[in-house]
């Protein structure tokens, strides 16, 4: 892997990981365009590890309180949402492994083009963060569930689906945001024990540690600016741009899937 590819690949990762566009959708889209489908799984990780310090950087204040009172209301509605999430996740991983291949890529964006579209019909919250009960965490935990498949945009599912909720906007996005950090360090738990660190010791894996350590940077600093952007973004437009992205997107994907095969 060469720097630029180690570069593009940390961009979509640390940008596509918090706006509602679906990072793995995206990385699975690039490496299929770019013959990158043997990316080593602990660049993968390590593009995780970016994306996971930029969330938390920017949700200090509220892991801060967390950490101070770990046995609170609020840290239990974050187990709760994780719980269906995992149970959701395995699922999928059990009967539809293809999927994480990218065998129903296509879809998954176009899914989430129509969820984004949808959740402008429904009324505005007036509940904040620290009011969320156990309804609103299981409805987004399912939600963040269903976000697994590639395509399928977690961030963007789960802040769509709190909308049935009433909690505000920014409630809904920082919440989405906290989930996130259990998810993130869950998947990095499994991964790690499939990476063969002996590989990239010996420079076999196919990927250097400077390699690794710019494409960690990338999706780290990227994942920054789009965790603050959304947060801002959210309380003030419309997300349905990103639904006409994603679902135009899909429909070029299940196009070339089944008749052009430029890229599949």
């Amino acid at each position: 892997m060469s720097v630029l590819e180690a570069i593009l690949l940390g961009l979509i990762q640390g940008l596509a990981e918090f706006l509602p566009v679906s990072s793995s959708g995206h990385l699975l889209l690039a490496q299929q365009i770019f013959g990158l489908q043997d990316t080593p799984l602990f660049f993968s990780v390590m593009l995780h590890i970016g994306t996971l310090a930029a969330v938390c950087i920017v949700l200090r204040r509220e892991l801060a309180a967390i950490f101070r009172k770990p046995f609170s209301k609020f840290t239990l509605m974050l187990v709760i949402a994780t719980v269906p999430t995992v149970i959701i996740a395995l699922i999928f991983k059990l009967v539809l492994n293809d999927a994480f291949e990218g065998a129903y890529l296509g879809f998954g964006f176009m899914v989430t083009g129509v969820v984004l579209y949808c959740m402008d019909f429904f009324p505005e919250g007036t509940r904040e963060l620290y009011q969320i009960n156990a309804r609103d965490a299981v409805t987004m935990g399912v939600a963040q569930g269903l976000g697994t498949l590639p395509g399928i945009s977690r961030s963007g599912i789960t802040i769509a689906g709190g909308r049935v909720t009433g909690l505000t906007r920014d409630a809904l996005a920082r919440f989405s945001f906290l989930m996130s950090i259990p998810a993130i360090l869950g998947a990095l738990v499994l991964d790690l024990f499939n990476v063969d660190f002996s590989a990239i010791s010996a420079g076999t894996a196919g990927i250097t540690w400077p390699t690794i350590l710019i494409g960690t940077a990338v999706a780290g600093i990227s994942g920054f600016f789009a965790v603050k952007w959304l947060l801002k973004l959210i309380t003030t437009k419309s997300l349905r741009p990103f639904a006409y992205y994603t679902f135009v997107l899909g429909f070029l994907c299940v196009v070339d899937k089944f008749i052009t095969h430029i890229v599949f």
